[in-house]
This record gives C-alpha cells, sequence and structure tokens, in this order.
C-alpha cells in the first residue's frame, strides 16, 4: 500500500462534526466492551504517567487528557481535526485543557517541554511510526514517559505458526487505507527505541476481550468467537460483577504476558539510556513464551509474574463464585484447550470443584453445538425434498426438534422426567 494514501486517508477521517459527535456518544454508553476498555487504557495510563505537564497526541474528544485535567495535571490536548477538539471542549465543561489542532509528526512544541506525552489509539493508525516517534520522544523531557499503544505482529506471527498458515493470510482485511493498522513486534520496536536514546519500561498485551479491529486470533474458531459470547459480553455495561472479571482477565491475567497473548499492547518508554535493559525485556519474553509453550505451572511462573500467586488464586475464586463468570472463563477455556494446551495450568488455577464445574459447562456445550448441527442438518442430502408449497418445511422443524433433542438429552437420558 501506498504509505501517503494512508496517511492523507488517516488524517482527513474526522473531518465531519457529525460523525465525531456520534463517535462522542458512543464512548459514553456503558453497553458492549467500550466501558471496559476506557477502563483498561486508562488505568495503564495512570499507572505509567509521570510529573505533572502532560501532552495528549490525537487526543480526539479528550477521553484522556480531560482525566488528566481534572485530577490536576496541566495538560496539552493535540489533534489534527479541529472538529475532534471542539468536541473537546465541550467534553471539558470548563475544566481547564489547551487544545491545539497540529499533526502528529510536527508537534508545535519546544522540545524537552512535557513529562509524559501520552496517545490512545492512534499510533497504530500511521505507517510512518518512526519518524512520528522521533518527534514525540523530542518533545518529552529526560527521564519522562512515553504511552501509546499498538497492535501486535507477535501474536500475529504465532498464531499463524500454529495454525500453519502465512499470516498475511490474517490480515487481509488491513490492505486497504481504510482498514490499515501498524502491527510491530516486540524487537523492531525496542530496537527503535534504543537508537532512539529511550528505555523500554513495558509492553503490556491488552485488548484480549474486547470487540474490535484488534481481535484476539487465538479466539477465532472457538466458541469465544461466536453469537453467545458477544451477548454475554454486551452486559458489561450493566453487570458490575461481570465487568470486574473481565477487568481482572485483562490487567491480571493477559496483562502479564507478552505480545504473543493478543492483538494489541501498550507501550511505555522512558527517555533515558538502556544499558541493556531492552536485551534484557526480550530476553525475559522469550523465557516466558517458553514456558507457556511447554505445560506451565503456577510454581513456574511465578517468577515472571507482577504479582503473588496466592493472592491472585483467592481474587479469581473470588469473582468465579458469580456463574456468569464462571461461564465466560468457560468460552475461553475452549479458546485455550485448542491453542495452548494450556488446561493443566487453569485446572491448577481454579482448583479441583470449580475445574469440574468448568468441565461440566464445557461438555453441555459441545452437546448443544452437536444437536444444534443435527437439528439443521438432518434433512440435507435426503433424495425426497421436504418442502409444500416453496416452503422449506424441514427447516421449519429445526426448533420443535431441538427442543426435543435437548430434553432427551438433558432429562430422559439422565434418567429425569421434566
Amino acid at each position: 500500500m501506498n504509505d501517503d494514501r494512508i496517511i492523507d486517508f488517516k488524517s482527513s477521517a474526522w473531518t465531519d462534526s457529525r460523525k465525531v459527535a456520534e463517535y462522542a456518544s458512543i464512548m459514553h454508553r456503558r453497553t458492549g466492551t467500550i466501558s471496559l476498555k476506557n477502563a483498561v487504557e486508562l488505568g495503564l495510563c495512570e499507572r505509567y504517567a509521570i510529573g505533572r505537564e502532560l501532552v495528549d497526541v490525537g487526543t480526539g474528544t479528550g477521553r484522556a487528557g480531560i482525566m488528566f485535567a481534572r485530577k490536576g495535571y496541566r495538560v496539552t490536548g493535540i489533534d489534527i481535526s479541529q472538529a475532534m477538539l471542539d468536541q473537546a471542549r465541550r467534553e471539558a465543561a470548563g475544566t481547564p485543557i489547551e487544545l491545539i489542532q497540529a499533526d502528529l509528526a510536527n508537534l508545535p512544541l519546544p522540545s524537552e517541554s512535557c513529562d509524559t506525552l501520552l496517545s490512545l489509539n492512534v499510533f497504530m493508525h500511521f505507517p510512518h511510526w518512526r519518524e512520528v516517534l522521533r518527534e514525540w520522544v523530542r518533545v518529552v523531557r529526560p527521564s519522562g514517559r512515553l504511552i501509546f499503544d499498538v497492535h501486535s505482529m507477535d501474536h500475529v506471527d504465532a498464531v499463524a505458526r500454529w495454525r500453519e498458515v502465512d499470516p498475511r493470510t490474517l490480515l487481509e482485511v488491513e490492505n486497504r487505507p481504510e482498514t490499515f493498522v501498524l502491527r510491530l513486534r516486540a524487537r523492531e520496536l525496542a530496537a527503535e527505541a534504543t537508537r532512539l536514546g529511550t528505555t523500554v519500561v513495558a509492553l503490556v498485551p491488552y485488548h484480549a476481550i474486547f470487540h474490535g479491529a484488534s481481535c484476539n486470533f487465538w479466539l477465532s474458531g472457538s466458541a469465544a468467537s461466536g453469537p453467545f459470547h458477544d451477548r454475554l459480553l454486551s452486559w458489561f455495561g450493566v453487570d458490575e460483577r461481570l465487568f470486574a472479571f473481565g477487568r481482572f482477565l485483562e490487567e491480571r491475567c493477559f496483562g502479564a504476558l507478552t505480545t504473543r497473548a493478543t492483538g494489541r499492547y501498550m507501550v511505555v518508554l522512558a527517555k533515558e539510556p538502556d544499558d541493556g535493559r531492552n536485551d534484557a525485556l526480550l530476553r525475559r519474553m522469550d523465557e516466558l513464551d517458553e514456558i507457556l509453550a511447554n505445560r506451565p505451572t503456577l510454581a513456574r511462573l511465578q517468577p515472571y509474574l507482577k504479582e503473588d500467586v496466592t493472592a491472585w488464586r483467592r481474587d479469581l475464586a473470588d469473582h468465579l463464585g458469580y456463574r456468569p463468570n464462571l461461564v465466560l472463563l468457560s468460552i475461553y477455556l475452549s479458546a485455550a484447550a485448542r491453542t495452548a494446551n494450556l488446561d493443566g495450568l487453569i485446572a491448577e488455577a481454579v482448583g479441583p470443584a470449580t475445574w469440574a464445574r468448568l468441565c461440566e459447562l464445557q461438555r453441555r456445550r459441545a452437546l448443544d453445538d452437536a444437536l444444534v448441527r443435527f437439528a439443521r442438518e438432518w434433512y440435507t442430502g435426503a433424495e425426497a425434498t421436504l418442502a409444500y408449497d416453496g416452503v422449506d418445511l424441514a427447516d421449519a422443524t429445526h426448533y420443535p426438534l431441538m427442543g426435543d433433542l435437548l430434553d432427551a438429552a438433558y432429562f430422559r437420558g439422565r434418567g429425569v422426567a421434566r
């Protein structure tokens, strides 16, 4: 693809004020995983931001910048879209924040003028990432921080190896300017960070269970890529316990892994020479991936985790005491069993009683899938067409037949009268 075409398209995508207003209304909805995505991304920004002067590049409607301004930070929000800046001003509702229209690769700021530069869901849209990163490093003070997200090519490579396919087959949808996303391997990002005189503080995988373009390819083809999973996620905005478990999965499970785990990761850089720390971080990631690929145990993982395993298991047990959370985990178990052979690790983490409940949910789901396939397909290949006056009678029997099959499987098969 032509880089200039991508840059022009992405830069001019948000000039329509009506489109911006619609986007702003979506970001305020407590439906689906939008609220979870906001919590995870803003939580990462709060964890790693330093100092009191902050620049929010590609501020959009001010999702991150306004939050920091309300916490007392001196914030400059920059966006190429005046329509976005106008909406951000409305969203700020009097909160002091400086808003400037400018290109992300040509910031109208003095060198070394901020403590933290952050940018959410922006860096990944542009192919000239080295030029952009060089400019961002310029405006950050020595020992300051840069925080931004990007899509993971390590994730694509790992899934492609497991499926024995060319990685490009997973990315066909991204081969147009309007769908382009930047995918970087941790090694190429770390190499550029070293060249710019910066240290990689953290590479935090996330977006494991959200909807959206940054899909988790490990989940494709599993129960986690179907309508039942999507319906369950739709309750995140109104079910506080389900939301809390989603955040636990994102931050304390996937967030403790490597850039192979999910389709997106948050990058945290410090403007200081790495002194070998970048290579050390990459080696640690390789070691963790090797453990995960070879029947991991909690004891082997403990040195690589960010918290004590005992406390983590206790919190996991609390979450799984709520049945919708147990159902959600059983869905992800269907993907883990297929892709990474993690059954033993999950069984160890949840304990024997909860593991038995998860296995029963898996068995029931497998039975449901088999019955649905039979109810939909039993008449295919029949010599006579089961139709009357153009109406497919066989397909019309799907629901009552499914009811009878479930009745037989769940009740009569167990010797129980309904």
